[in-house]
C-alpha cells in the first residue's frame, strides 16, 4: 500500500499529563521537555549561568528583589549570612556569614510615606529583620511579643506576620511595618485545626490596591480563611468574608500573584485563588494545571516534603514557573507559557529558589552560587537537552494498524542530522537515556560542504529552515514520534512535524 504524509504543527498544544493516551489532542506531547509551546510554533528555552559566586560553598536559599526609593538591589542569603549584589554586579556583604540560624528569609518591600523603602525579613527563627539599602537590625516590637516571624505579607499599608507552628497573625499600625504589633487569634475561626501557613492577598475585580481586595490566611489543613478591610482591631473595618477548604498547601512560599488573581501550589494542584472562592474542593481536579494533574500530583505524593516547592512569574519571557525540588540537589520546574496556558517541564535547571529582579529571573544554587535563568544557550557551560513524545496519532483510522516509515522536523535547528527521531506505537512510553548525540557544531567551525543544501530554505527574520527526513519504524493502531537533540551554542524555532506512514490494514 503506497505510504502517505501528514503534516502536524509542533506541539504546540504542549505537555499533556491528564487525557488518555488514546485522547489527546494532535499536537499534544506526552513529555515536552526545555521545550516552550506557543503560538503556531515551540521554542528551546534558553540556559542557565552563575551570576555571582557567594563563596560560602552552602545553599543559596533565598534570592529577592528589594526595591528602594533610590536603590535596587538583589538580595541573596546562605550559610547564615547575607549578601546585596548591584547589576554591575558587585557583592557587598550585608550579614557575615552564621550570623543567623538559617538562610530561609521570607520577604515583603515596604515604604512609610516619610521613609525610603526597606526589605522585611523574617526565617522563623532569628528575630525578623529591617533592611534599609545599607544596613540591616532588628524588627522594633514596642509589645515584646517576640519578634521570631516566619513569614511578612504587607497589606493595604502595614505589616503581618506570622510564627510558625502558631494560627495567629501579628499586625502593625496603619502605615508602619514595627513599634507596636497586635495579635489576632484565628484558632477561634479555623475548624480545621492545623497553623497558619501563607499569608496572601487576592483582588476581586482589578490587579491594584482597591475595596475589592482581600487577604486571604492558608492554613496547613488547606482551610482558607479571607478577610476584607484595612484595620483588624475596629469594628467595621474588618470583615470576615468567608471559608473555604482547599489542599493542603505545599509551601510557604508556594504562591504568586497572577494578573488579578493569586496561584496557590497544593497537593491536588495549582490552584486559583478565585477558584477556591467560588467552589472550594469541589474536585481534587485543579483547572489551572489540570492538563498536568497527573504529573504534578505524583510529584507531590513523591517530593511532597523536600525543601524547595515555590512559584514564581516571570513576565518577561510570559512564562509562570512551578519548582519541584527533586532532591536536595535536583530540581525541575513545571513550566506554562501564560499567553497559550500550555504547558511543558524544565530539567537542568537546578535552582532552589528563583526570584525577578529588573526584568531577569535569578536563583539559588546549592553551592554559594546565584544563578541568571533563562539566559545563554547552555546550561553552565553544558548542553541542554531538548525531548518531545508527541500525542499518539490515529490518523482518523483508530481500527487499522499503521507503519510509521519516516519523519522530519521543520526547524531552525543548523544540522537537521543531529536530530534523533524514534518511533513509538500502542501507547508506550519510552524509558529515556542521556543523550549521547554531541551538542551542535559551534558557528565559527561549521563545515558547508557536509550541508545538503537542498534541505534548506528561505523563511522569514526569525532565520532559516531546516528540513531533513529520516527513516523511523513503528508498527501500531497508534503511533508516536519522538524528537530528542541537544544543543549548546543554539536556540532552536520549532515550526512543524512531517510523517509518513502506510496503513497495514486491520488486525
Amino acid at each position: 500500500m503506497p505510504s502517505q504524509l501528514i503534516s502536524l504543527d509542533a506541539p504546540i498544544e504542549g505537555w499533556n499529563a491528564f487525557h488518555a493516551k488514546d485522547n489527546m489532542p494532535p499536537t499534544a506531547a506526552i513529555i515536552l521537555d526545555n521545550i516552550i509551546p506557543g503560538a503556531g510554533r515551540c521554542d528551546t528555552r534558553r540556559g542557565t549561568d552563575t551570576y555571582v559566586d557567594l563563596g560560602t560553598a552552602a545553599p543559596v536559599e533565598t534570592v529577592f528583589s528589594f526595591n528602594g526609593l533610590t536603590t535596587k538591589q538583589l538580595i541573596a542569603a546562605s550559610n547564615g549570612g547575607i549578601w546585596s549584589i548591584n547589576s554591575d554586579p558587585t557583592v557587598t556583604q550585608i550579614a557575615a556569614a552564621s550570623t543567623y540560624s538559617n538562610s530561609k528569609w521570607q520577604c515583603s518591600n515596604f515604604r512609610k510615606a516619610d521613609e525610603n523603602s526597606v526589605l522585611l525579613l523574617c526565617n522563623g527563627t532569628d528575630n525578623a529583620q529591617v533592611y534599609d539599602g545599607t544596613t540591616i537590625r532588628d524588627l522594633i516590637d514596642s509589645d515584646t511579643v517576640g519578634i521570631d516571624f516566619i513569614g511578612v505579607e504587607v497589606f493595604k499599608g502595614r505589616a503581618y506576620y506570622w510564627k510558625d507552628d502558631d494560627n495567629a497573625f501579628y499586625y502593625a499600625q496603619a502605615g508602619a511595618y514595627e513599634g507596636t504589633l497586635k495579635k489576632f487569634d484565628l484558632g477561634t475561626f479555623a475548624q480545621q485545626g492545623g497553623k497558619l501557613q501563607i499569608i496572601a492577598t487576592w483582588t476581586q475585580a482589578d490587579s491594584g490596591d482597591g475595596r475589592d481586595d482581600y487577604i486571604v490566611f492558608v492554613f496547613s489543613t488547606g482551610e482558607v480563611i479571607v478577610y476584607q478591610g484595612d484595620d483588624p482591631e475596629t469594628g467595621g473595618y474588618w470583615e470576615m468574608v468567608g471559608r473555604y477548604v482547599t489542599a493542603e498547601p505545599l509551601s510557604i512560599r508556594g504562591y504568586a500573584k497572577y494578573g488579578a488573581d493569586t496561584i496557590i501550589m497544593t497537593k491536588d494542584g495549582y490552584v486559583a485563588l478565585s477558584t477556591i472562592l467560588q467552589q472550594g474542593r469541589t474536585s481534587d481536579v485543579t483547572a489551572f494545571s489540570q492538563l498536568i494533574h497527573s504529573a504534578v500530583t505524583d510529584a507531590t505524593a513523591t517530593y511532597g516534603d523536600n525543601y524547595g516547592w515555590e512559584c514564581t512569574l516571570f513576565q518577561r519571557d510570559g512564562l509562570f514557573l512551578f519548582n519541584v525540588p527533586i532532591s536536595d540537589d535536583t530540581f525541575q520546574q513545571h513550566v506554562m507559557n501564560s499567553v497559550t496556558k500550555r504547558w511543558c517541564k524544565f530539567t537542568g535547571i537546578n535552582a532552589i529558589t528563583m526570584c525577578v529582579h529588573q526584568e531577569r529571573l535569578y536563583g539559588g544554587a546549592v553551592d554559594g552560587k546565584v544563578l541568571s535563568i533563562l539566559e545563554g544557550t547552555s546550561d553552565l557551560g553544558a548542553q541542554i537537552e531538548f525531548t518531545a513524545l508527541y500525542a499518539y496519532q490515529q490518523m482518523e483510522n483508530p481500527g487499522t494498524q499503521k507503519h510509521l516509515v519516516a519523519a522530519q522536523i521543520v526547524s531552525t535547528h543548523p544540522k537537521p542530522s543531529l536530530i534523533e527521531l524514534s518511533g513509538y506505537a500502542d501507547y508506550e512510553t519510552p524509558v529515556l537515556a542521556p543523550l549521547g548525540v554531541p551538542a551542535s557544531i559551534n558557528a565559527a567551525v561549521w563545515d558547508v560542504a557536509d550541508w545538503d543544501l537542498a534541505d534548506w530554505a528561505d523563511d522569514d527574520a526569525t532565520g532559516l529552515t531546516t528540513k531533513g527526513w529520516q527513516n523511523v519504524s513503528a508498527s501500531g493502531y497508534g503511533v508516536s514520534l519522538l524528537v530528542r537533540f541537544a544543543l549548546i551554542s543554539e536556540s532552536v524555532i520549532w515550526r512543524s512535524t512531517g510523517l509518513r506512514y502506510s496503513l497495514a490494514g486491520a488486525h
